[in-house]
């Protein structure tokens, strides 16, 4: 499997800014007394990421670019629909 990067850019091909970036969902701790996650001071400029909660389904209803966590996956929807998750590990 080949690997995936996410690339984040605070400058868009003209140099534009984006909007501030999306408050991330709830903690690994859950909804009672979770942590949020985090908040971007600054926000990809284009189509860009946005921060949902954690699909139910490889199909579950997203877009390009959306992305979530838990505490052992990481969510990104490549296409309409269509999620892919990658285990969470520690590494060094």
């Amino acid at each position: 499997m080949a690997d995936i990067e996410i690339e984040i850019s605070n400058q868009g091909p003209q140099g534009a800014q984006g909007p501030t970036g999306p408050t991330g969902p709830l903690g690994p701790t859950g909804p009672s007394g979770g942590a949020t996650g985090p908040t971007g001071p600054q926000g990809p400029t284009g189509p860009g990421l946005s921060v949902v909660s954690v699909p139910a389904t490889a199909t579950s209803s997203g877009t390009v670019g959306q992305i979530a966590w838990s505490n052992t996956y990481l969510y990104v929807c490549v296409a309409t629909n269509t999620w892919i998750r990658v285990s969470r590990a520690a590494w060094n």
